[in-house]
């Protein structure tokens, strides 16, 4: 089973879906949604990384990334597979909605 690793900028992308969840229904719902978000990524992206594709907007952009895709909330995730040492890292989620140049700023804000 392939190692998955969390980085800082997905975890601050999850914050951002909380925080913007929250405004919207109570914040423990908010928390249940991203909780169970990250855990389905994980459970797809361990269990088959090499299954999902390229990212059509970030490669655009330039970058080679992965894309899962939650169906049901129209939340993604984007990471990278290195096939090698069988690891992948989950670099952000979002809505399909969502631009990452947007993405990117509020993550950069969230960080101050």
């Amino acid at each position: 089973m392939t190692v998955v690793n969390i980085t800082e900028t997905a975890e601050k992308t999850l914050d951002i879906i909380k925080a913007y969840k929250a405004a919207q229904m109570p914040l423990n719902e908010a928390q249940d949604f991203t909780d169970n978000l990250l855990e389905r990524a994980l459970d797809a992206i361990e269990s088959s990384p090499a299954l999902y594709p390229l990212d059509p907007d970030a490669l655009a952009l330039g970058v080679s990334i992965q894309r899962w895709l939650d169906v049901d909330t129209q939340y993604l995730c984007l990471y990278r597979y290195f096939p090698k040492g069988d690891m992948a890292l989950v670099d952000a989620f979002a809505s399909t909605r969502q631009d990452y140049l947007s993405l990117l700023y509020m993550t950069l804000l969230s960080h101050t």
